[in-house]
């Protein structure tokens, strides 16, 4: 164990009021590097920042989400429409849930095709100067 350095008084030595300025000092520090860090990555990773950095990264990632929610959503009717159903007291219960599940799908398709080309258009509007 190292001696205390002479200029610091040890803990025990300090009155109570110097021993509370100085775990608020300490604790007051604390919370500023805490706020600088948060202002720092709110910063460097807000979604809108990402995107602008890395636009093709983000193309491509809008891209694969929107074919497996149309890869999914075509599975989840492919299902509907092979399994055992009763047939819906109104007769069309199943051609609505297949209908309704096809549209989805097609939007997702259509959303998966054309997302990429927004967000590019998007990007170089917002990029533009003003």
């Amino acid at each position: 164990m190292s001696a205390p350095e002479p200029d610091h008084p040890s803990l025990g030595d300090l009155a109570p009021d110097e021993l509370e300025r100085l775990a608020r000092a300490h604790v007051d520090g604390l919370l500023n590097e805490i706020r600088t860090a948060e202002v720092v990555v709110r910063t460097e990773y807000h979604p809108l920042g990402i995107a602008r950095r890395h636009p093709v990264a983000t193309a491509a990632v809008a891209g694969a989400a929107g074919l497996l929610l149309a890869r999914w959503l075509r599975g989840n009717s492919r299902r509907a429409a092979a399994g055992p159903s009763a047939p819906a007291p109104g007769g069309g219960g199943l051609l609505a849930s297949t209908v309704a599940r096809s549209l989805l799908s097609g939007l997702a398709e259509s959303a998966g095709r054309t997302l990429p080309d927004l967000l590019f258009a998007w990007l170089a509007r917002a990029s533009a100067p003003r």
